[in-house]
């Protein structure tokens, strides 16, 4: 069982698609379902249900898709603790868990301001969901993590650090193009995406608590497992999609342009968290960038 099975079996898993899941991992379809099915023929047990339009996890699989979670978070936490251990005593490591949503322009920017700063420190980035960064963060694995969701609820410590207004994104030939800002309102005239509970809890909350300061009920018709999955079908016409408005045109795949959401003041809040016996002081001059950038912007 290699670790590049686990990964490919996580990410059908999540999509719940061959397809989506092949252009996640940036590989070709028929070398994901042939890993898939040495992985089942490794295991002696069947982890998905297959049908012409459908994927499913069985049982078996249920239970690998947490294990496998948690190897490859092992796996990770190995190669950090190894790295770091590799590093001369004068550059220090600081490990920092980044969710998915975050405003990777303005992540681009403090590690820009890291490296001018603190030349010395080396900034280990890792993607996890909300709840692995909550338990890394726990279990003390990481140094510092980046979420939309603050940790209140989980004994974690938190400090917001940058805010941003929600943005739609829509194809270069819709409709709506012409105007220079729209309206929810406008906006509901046409299919909606926003983001699957389960896959991308982060994202889901964020539009839900936006959409709960807007007078106007709104259906969204498609759910999205992540931000990537959101602007692929923006930009295959299937709707419009919501974004942070830090999200410039140049960080989006060609095709794709954003626009203002017009009368909505709500502000999606980036959290800085960490250990609550502490955190060090290279976090703490990490959160003073990310603070200092919120700020500017």
């Amino acid at each position: 069982m290699e670790l590049r099975h686990l990964r490919y079996f996580i990410s059908v898993a999540e999509e719940l698609h061959f397809g989506r899941a092949a252009l996640r991992l940036h590989i070709e379809q028929s070398p994901l379902s042939r890993a898939i099915k040495e992985l089942e023929s490794d295991l002696g047990v069947q982890l998905l249900e297959r049908s012409t339009r459908t994927v499913n996890l069985t049982s078996a699989g249920e239970v690998l898709l947490q294990e496998a979670r948690t190897m490859i978070n092992g796996a990770q936490h190995v190669r950090e603790r190894v790295h770091a251990a590799a590093q001369p005593d004068n550059e220090p490591v600081l490990r920092v868990v980044v969710t998915d949503g975050v405003a990777q322009p303005k992540l681009m920017k403090l590690l820009s301001q890291c490296r001018v700063c603190t030349p010395a420190l080396a900034v280990r980035l890792q993607d996890m969901t909300a709840e692995q960064l909550q338990e890394s963060l726990l279990n003390q694995e990481i140094d510092l993590g980046l979420s939309l969701r603050a940790g209140d609820e989980t004994g974690l410590c938190s400090q917001p650090v940058w805010r941003d207004k929600v943005s739609l994104a829509l194809p270069v030939d819709h409709a709506l193009c012409s105007l220079e800002s729209i309206s929810l309102e406008q906006a509901a005239a046409h299919p909606l995406i926003g983001y699957d509970e389960k896959l991308c809890p982060e994202g889901y909350r964020a539009i839900e608590l936006m959409l709960d300061t807007q007078a106007l009920a709104v259906q969204l018709t498609i759910s999205a497992s992540g931000h990537e999955e959101m602007l692929l079908r923006v930009g295959a016409g299937y709707g419009i999609g919501f974004l942070l408005s830090s999200h410039p045109e140049q960080f989006l795949p060609p095709g794709i342009v954003t626009r203002p959401l017009k009368g909505c003041e709500h502000a999606v809040i980036t959290y800085a968290l960490f250990h609550p016996t502490g955190v060090s002081e290279d976090a703490l001059q990490l959160i003073k960038h990310a603070r200092q950038i919120g700020l500017l912007d």
